[in-house]
Parts: C-alpha cells; structure tokens; sequence
C-alpha cells in the first residue's frame, strides 16, 4: 500500500526505466541522458523551483529498492529530480556534455539555492512499479475519459487568467441575439487566443472601432453599431468559416477585416467619450447557458501548465 514520506534531496534516485530515455545504467548516465532530451526545459523547472518552491500539488513518486537504506528511486518525477539534484550540487554537472550556456544557467541558480525551501519533499512510497504503474500511465496518457487530467480549453484558461478578449465574446453572448446553433458554436471550444490576437491589431482595432484604455478595451461607436462587427468576427471564428491559420498575420488580419461586408462594420457618428466593454457587459446578465449534458464523475484536473511538471 503507498505510504506518504518526507524526503531530503539527497534520498532521490534517478530512474533508469524513465520512459522519457532509453534505458541506462548508472545515475551519470541517466542524468546525462535527461539533459540531452530535456536539458533547456529542465533548466526551467530549475528556475521555477528555485524562485517558487515545488509545486504543492504534486507528490513524487517513490521506490525503496530493498538493498538500500536511505535511497528511492523516483518513479514519478525524474526531471524534478534531476533539477533539484543539480540545485543542491551543481557539482554534478562537472561530468555532464552540455552547452555551457546551460551549465552557466544551471550553476548560477545553484548559486543562490537553499535545500530549506523545499525539504521535507513530500512524497508516497509505492510497494512495487506494478502498482505505480497505472497512476504514472493515467497522469502522461491524456484525459482517459476524465480519468486523467483534463486540461482547460483556452476560454476557461482565458477566464482564469481575467482575458479581457473574454468581455468581447460575452458582450456578443449578451448583444448579439444569438440562435441556439450560434450559442453552441461559441460554448464549443471556442478559439479566444485568435480572436486575441486579432483584436490585439492596431490596424483592425481602427477599423472597427475599438481601442484600449488603461488596458481595458472600449467602443468608439454605440454598442448598436459595434455588435454588427464584433459579432460578425466571433461567429466566423466559432463557425470556422474564417481558419485560424488565416488569420495568424497581422497583414492576414487586415485582409480579413478589409472583406468584411460594410453593412456588418460599424458606421454613423462615434460617440462622444469611448465606452468600456466591461461596463457594457456587467450592465446586462447573459443570458441562460445551454443545458449540459448528465454530470459524469472524474478525478481532479490540472489545468494550466505554468510549472513544468517531472
């Protein structure tokens, strides 16, 4: 049975059947091995772990191989353990072949690393690999039907992250007198980073009269007149009439806009003072959300990948 355990950096072994590399013998090898495959990304997690501690929310994952006392061999969690062995002695890259942009990187955040900030290392001692093995294939095989980690779709990663594109998509959902099928176009994965990157034009931003105030987007013309374009955009995106490689340039952008039909642009006098998107949006309640489908069970997702994982 999986036991929870405190352990010291000194402990962690690195595993030589890590699925990220072919198998190797010894912990030189294995750390060698790592770097060739992950080296930059593991400089990285370096970084973050040097600056903000492990992540709380995960548990490595460990083996106490039965001829040793004070050694696990971490089944879960190999580039976090390399990362955190080269923090603590960066001696250890003496003996590596890597770019000596990366053994700089590395030693200098060695240089400030204080072992303190993250032992205990919070960890579960597995009793054998068998056992292990169906969490380790659940966490890196994708969602299994919800039973892995279902990542956020990039609106509800928007709406964690406070997007202001987000205000553009309600302010349609709000305004835009929206059949059911346009409802459900826009809830099903909708592509927010494209119509980002679209509104984030100077160019378009002109042509359809909006502009950023204190970084927050608002209307030059009456939100009547405004919702003809904006709506006009989001549904060409939710619909996929419009393909988001067509639309990846700013000149692509433009294209795009300037083929829009003037009666779908904005027109007539501009108002007096720019209004706020967000006030607009927070002066209405949306409308109800489409029903979903029976709720189904499933474990606790990690959304966001911020920190490299192990």
């Amino acid at each position: 049975m999986p036991k929870p355990i405190g352990l010291k950096i000194s402990e962690l072994r690195l595993d030589h059947e890590n699925p990220r590399i072919s198998t190797e013998d010894g912990q030189i090898n294995i750390r060698q091995a790592l770097l060739d495959d992950q080296g930059t990304k593991i400089a990285e997690l370096a970084a973050d772990i040097a600056k903000f501690g492990l992540n709380p929310m995960d548990r490595m994952m460990v083996l106490k191989p039965d001829s040793k006392k004070n050694e696990y061999v971490a089944l879960e969690g190999n580039r976090r353990t390399a990362a955190l062995q080269i923090l603590a002695n960066p001696s250890l890259l003496e003996d590596m072949k890597i770019p000596d942009s990366l053994r700089t990187k590395l030693t200098d955040l060695a240089d400030d690393f204080d072992t303190k900030t993250v032992e205990p290392i919070s960890g579960v001692v597995m009793p054998d690999r068998d056992t292990a093995r169906r969490w380790i294939e659940l966490r890196h095989t994708g969602q299994n039907s919800g039973r892995g980690i279902v990542d956020w779709n990039g609106v509800q990663t928007a709406r964690f992250r406070g997007d202001r594109t987000l205000d553009l998509l309600e302010f349609v959902r709000q305004k835009g007198n929206l059949t059911p099928a346009e409802q459900a176009a826009i809830a099903s994965n909708f592509p927010i980073t494209t119509l980002d990157r679209i509104i984030s034009n100077p160019a378009v931003r002109q042509k359809i009269g909006i502009q950023i105030v204190d970084g927050e987007y608002y209307f030059a013309y009456p939100t009547s007149e405004q919702i003809k374009i904006i709506k006009k955009i989001v549904l060409d995106l939710a619909s996929k009439t419009i393909k988001v490689d067509a639309v990846k340039t700013k000149e692509q952008q433009i294209t795009y806009v300037d083929g829009i039909p003037k009666s779908a642009m904005p027109s007539g006098p501009k108002l007096k003072a720019a209004e706020s998107v967000k006030a607009v949006v927070k002066a209405q309640p949306s409308p109800p959300p489409l029903p979903r489908p029976p709720f189904q069970a499933h474990c606790a997702e990690r959304h966001l990948s911020q920190r490299p994982l192990g």
